[in-house]
């Protein structure tokens, strides 16, 4: 019987945010002999169509950016080299007070029972051994991200195996504003949600662990790049590989579950076997 690698499942709300947010990771794992897992929840129909457009202005076209987001969002999972793949379908829920946050077909607007049903076929079936995915307030308040961490939290309470570590994202208070050191002369150019340190930071004493991404920084910029409809992160690709790739060399989380204290402070997988 062929011996099952330790798996990683990352659960992301729209395609880009598995690279944004956990490219590294998934980068590094995956180079190890994990196998890597990412679960998209959906189509990300309400970003930014090819002509630019966001999904809040008249003229969007949301068929042509949910073809465009999946191309795009499988050449970031090549690169990232993300073993697995399960994408569910439901419509872009927009951003908080968008008139579609509450749609029918969306993911803020269909059943949530059904919802985490699914995605515990999906855990049971992978049995993985470390579950990812944002915390309770989406990182930046996303009506779909927090959707994400609510369906995750259900679905690892009714899913078989009990033993999955849980982890969610998370950036120091202190990482952010290094990073905005180390941007330099592009500081007055950072996108305003980055400097909006009080809707997404984590105080450095709730952060669990720091993963080194250090070596996947090309791989991880590359991804970003090949999410290239979605111009929010125009400003990211234009600090270039090598600038980008040092100022987003760590991932960092907070152990929810599964994990003694002390434990996983630099490796999500420490003191597991396959």
């Amino acid at each position: 019987m062929p011996e099952i690698p330790l798996t990683i499942l990352a659960v992301h709300a729209h395609p880009g945010d598995e690279t944004i947010f956990t490219g590294g990771s998934l980068a590094r794992y995956a180079a190890r002999g994990a196998r890597t897992v990412v679960v998209t929840l959906t189509d990300g129909g309400l970003g930014y169509d090819p002509e630019g457009i966001p999904g809040a202005e008249p003229g969007h076209d949301e068929l042509n950016t949910v073809l465009h987001r999946a191309l795009e969002l499988s050449t970031a999972l090549r690169e990232l080299g993300v073993s697995d793949h399960y994408a569910l379908g439901y419509g872009d829920s927009g951003m908080a007070g968008w008139p579609q946050n509450d749609e029918p077909m969306t993911l803020c607007g269909e059943p949530f029972e059904e919802e985490v049903e699914r995605l515990v076929e999906i855990i049971d079936e992978l049995m993985p051994d470390v579950v990812i995915t944002y915390d309770a307030n989406g990182f930046y308040g996303h009506p779909d991200h927090i959707r994400c961490h609510e369906l995750t939290v259900a679905a690892l309470e009714l899913c078989e195996r009990q033993d999955i570590r849980f982890f969610e994202i998370a950036i120091p208070r202190s990482a952010i504003e290094a990073m905005i050191t180390m941007a330099g002369g592009h500081e007055a150019e950072l996108p305003a949600w980055v400097l909006d340190t009080p809707s997404y930071a984590a105080e450095d004493d709730r952060v669990t662990t720091l993963i080194d991404c250090s070596e996947f920084g090309a791989a991880k910029y590359r991804a970003l790049c090949a999410h290239a409809t979605q111009i929010d992160n125009s400003f990211f690709w234009e600090l270039g590989e090598e600038l980008y790739a040092k100022i987003f060399s760590t991932e960092w989380y907070i152990a929810r579950r599964g994990v003694q204290s002390g434990q996983c402070a630099t490796d999500l997988l420490e003191g597991l076997s396959a």
